[in-house]
């Protein structure tokens, strides 16, 4: 069997669609390089360092005082402004000062982000203040940031480009539905070729059986596209990298947020996350879990494009089976809302690994049972089915 995947790894090498299959990933990556490189751990970006921030605390702090001389507030009214609002508003002012600060320790000033959040999270909660985020973004935020001071890492500029960032947010991209019919067209015409050219009888001759034969062609296509997408994953981790710094793999990422549908006046559900849910992982920590989820897609994607081989003797018929059938299914997944409700059922469903680890893709499809677990399993029993229905015919069909 390892020599049949041998001769099978030689074939593919010498198969002009290998390298342009492996030029389009190339291309793919360097159109990726600046639009998919944006910080995706902030869940909101405050700009408390504008230059106007501290004039209009200033301004707030001085229109409380004036309240405060004001004869038609009442003497509870006055206590109130004077033990909370302006305490509040000069810790505003103090914190802001320390963030616009150039000297300021990069931990302090991480700090006293945190404060001045919690201040216009009281004024909000006051009627002092109206804000364009919700709560639950404000709490988000917070124990992001919170996170970063505890674990004494420097909040990063945003947006961050960096290697990590760029890898977390590719998977979130149109490029990996590409990726996906690459992979489809790779292995589509494995077997159907063979059969179409009548070559697959020179194999047959041999002293081994069908079984070993199929394997192997299953196995060669396997490692032919895990080592594509690894080669090329690693490849633009160092250039990205070279190119805007390779960041910190211990940099926190929100994930397993948890989202609740809400019903709005169209009679359509949407989903709201819950500021308070999910855990943080590290960059690396997420990059490597994501790259063996997605692995597992293309092992998937290939496994039914095989089956496709098998059962289809011409090669273009195949390829072209395939390619639609991906592309339907992506579009009835992603652009319609007629399988939202059993989409958790479909591989596919999957293929946007950072959404599928962060919780994004709950608000998505709207759909709150698209879990990893149950990404896994799926992919699992879809490749077991495919490759047990290609050793049936395979092994019974006459060549």
């Amino acid at each position: 069997m390892f020599k049949i995947t041998k001769i099978e790894l030689l074939k593919l090498l010498k198969q002009k669609k290998t390298y342009i299959i492996l030029f389009m990933l190339i291309l793919l990556m360097f159109t990726s390089l600046k639009t998919n490189s944006l910080d995706m751990n902030h869940i909101i970006s405050m700009n408390y360092e504008n230059a106007t921030m501290i004039d209009s605390t200033k301004n707030s702090i001085n229109m409380i005082k004036e309240q405060l001389k004001n004869d038609t507030f009442t003497s509870d009214e006055k206590k109130e402004y004077k033990e909370k609002y302006l305490p509040n508003a000069e810790k505003e002012l103090k914190n802001v000062q320390i963030i616009q600060d150039k000297n300021t320790d990069p931990m302090d000033k991480l700090k006293a982000k945190i404060e001045l959040m919690k201040c216009e999270i009281f004024e909000i909660n006051s009627g002092k203040l109206s804000s364009g985020f919700s709560m639950s973004q404000y709490n988000m935020e917070l124990r992001y940031l919170q996170h970063l001071y505890d674990n004494k890492i420097p909040e990063s500029k945003y947006p961050m480009y960096n290697s990590f960032n760029y890898v977390l947010n590719f998977f979130t991209d149109i490029g990996v539905a590409i990726i996906i019919l690459l992979f489809a067209i790779l292995s589509s015409d494995i077997v159907s070729k063979e059969m179409d050219d009548s070559t697959i009888k020179l194999l047959l001759v041999q002293p081994v059986s069908r079984f070993k034969v199929l394997l192997g062609k299953y196995m060669a296509i396997i490692l032919s596209a895990v080592c594509m997408l690894l080669l090329t994953f690693a490849v633009f981790f160092i250039i990205f990298g070279f190119m805007h710094g390779f960041g910190t793999p211990s940099y926190p990422v929100l994930t397993h947020i948890k989202y609740e549908p809400h019903a709005i006046p169209e009679d359509s559900i949407r989903y709201l996350f819950d500021g308070n849910s999910g855990y943080f992982v590290t960059s690396l920590n997420l990059i490597i879990k994501e790259m063996l989820f997605f692995i597992l897609i293309c092992i998937t994607t290939v496994s039914v494009s095989f089956m496709i081989s098998v059962l289809i003797n011409k090669s273009v018929l195949a390829i072209s089976i395939n390619v639609i059938i991906n592309a339907a299914l992506m579009y009835l997944i992603y652009g319609t809302t007629f399988v939202k409700n059993i989409s958790q059922y479909f591989y596919l469903s999957y293929i946007r690994s950072t959404d599928v680890f962060t919780g994004k893709i709950y608000s998505i499809l709207q759909n709150t049972k698209l879990i990893p677990t149950q990404g896994i399993i799926v992919m699992i029993i879809t490749i077991i089915i495919s490759f047990s229905i290609s050793s049936v015919v395979f092994t019974k069909k006459d060549m």
